[in-house]
């Protein structure tokens, strides 16, 4: 979605100033990331009560067709302002799906891998995922190329139906994880109804220090793939197949680092 904004903002998001209309986008893509923490907590509940497994077979499922969706929606000038809302839901169904799938992956490898090595292996889902925006890259590189038609900026959203369900075969193949079935079948680990608010109100410090480390790695990766380049972009600097090549190249170093 931040890859494409640059295309996609004056189709849904038209302004006489192509930098509003990117402006514009840029609260859409914001609107995903403010649903983050609603997403961990719904999928964390669905993940806790009915398994990892589910919850993530359901994200995945949702988040295919959000971005199908993206890929077929009708565009300003066919449908007016219900353009720009359609994609502003669609976003935050990415976003609720993402702030699930992102966590309950991390947590079914760790709970797989016990007490062994945590944090690389948790590190490795982060990477997996910043593997996805080097895949969304390269694939966005070819086609925005000048020789592609003006609506070859759908396909790569299409390709999210094929993903989902690639995705969802995977997971369909994946075990639940071992701590779930230990904490289900012993009675005296029961699961808290809102565990949200018994972090809240025993562990607070530890909460900020955890959202403040996230915010330290996120938020320059974000700045400089979402925000920086696609500006660039807009202001005639580089080209947007070119933004896509370097965006790949961030997201290698990012994949390869994080282990």
């Amino acid at each position: 979605f931040g890859l494409f904004l640059p295309v996609t903002s004056p189709l849904f998001l038209p302004s006489s100033d192509v930098r509003a209309s990117l402006l514009y986008g840029y609260l859409l893509f914001a609107a995903g990331f403010l649903t983050y923490p609603l997403g961990a907590i719904i999928f964390g509940y669905i993940g806790d009560t009915y398994g990892r497994k589910k919850a993530l077979t359901i994200s995945i499922i949702a988040m295919a067709l959000a971005t199908t969706c993206i890929g077929i929606l009708p565009v300003y000038t066919q449908i007016g302002i219900m353009a720009p809302i359609a994609l502003c839901l669609c976003r935050i169904v990415q976003g609720i799906c993402a702030g699930g799938e992102y966590i309950g992956s991390g947590l079914l490898v760790v709970e797989h891998m016990s007490t062994k090595y945590p944090g690389f292996f948790g590190a490795t889902s982060a990477a997996a995922g910043t593997f996805g925006a080097l895949l969304a890259a390269l694939t966005g590189s070819i086609f925005t190329l000048s020789t592609m038609p003006n609506w070859a900026w759908r396909i790569p959203f299409l390709l999210g139906t094929l993903l989902g369900f690639v995705g969802l075969y995977i997971r369909q193949k994946v075990e639940e994880s071992p701590e779930f079935h230990r904490v289900r079948f012993n009675k005296e680990s029961l699961i808290k109804k809102i565990p949200l608010l018994k972090v809240l109100k025993t562990h607070p410090f530890s909460l900020a220090c955890a959202v403040g480390i996230g915010a330290l790695g996120t938020v320059p990766f974000y700045f400089v793939m979402g925000y920086l380049n696609t500006s660039l972009v807009v202001n005639g600097k580089i080209s947007h197949s070119a933004m896509m090549v370097i965006n790949a190249f961030i997201s290698f170093f990012c994949a390869s680092t994080l282990p």
